[in-house]
């Protein structure tokens, strides 16, 4: 297997051909989940222009659930375009506090993906139910103890 650090170059080269862009994410995520490869996919994230490249590289941020990506991926959700769907769909699949509030945000502003936002905040409070239960259980143990 490549290293994660030639894999990188190749998918941010402009001048390979998009197919071997691609073929070098796909290589990537095949390595196992490291602080190596997170730090990867922040820096693709953060570069990468190419709408097809970012599509799939905020999928392999849902497939590491790389929650440090959020904030990456607020302002893609925020804007216009196809990828702006595919952030909110990512914000969702990665979930956390961050995500959630910039979900709400966006589900209750006026804009095209306010449908979508509102459709993935319901995903995301379906499959993270427990973040929003273990809130009041907290503060009902520290009263307990008080």
């Amino acid at each position: 297997m490549e290293a994660i650090a030639d894999l990188v170059k190749i998918t941010l080269d402009a001048d390979q051909s998009s197919y071997k862009r691609k073929d070098s994410l796909r290589d990537l995520c095949k390595h196992e989940s490291s602080s190596e490869l997170n730090k990867a996919l922040m820096q693709l994230i953060a570069e990468v222009t190419d709408n097809s490249l970012q599509k799939d590289i905020m999928a392999a941020l849902v497939k590491f659930e790389l929650i440090e990506a959020v904030p990456a991926l607020i302002p893609i959700a925020g804007g216009k375009g196809i990828n702006a769907r595919y952030a909110i769909e990512a914000l969702a699949g990665i979930g956390g506090e961050d995500a959630q509030a910039s979900l709400t945000s966006l589900s209750t502003s006026e804009g095209s993906n306010k449908s979508i936002a509102k459709r993935a905040l319901e995903a995301l409070v379906k499959n993270q139910p427990a973040q929003a239960s273990e809130k009041p259980e907290a503060s009902a143990g520290a009263e307990k103890k008080a």
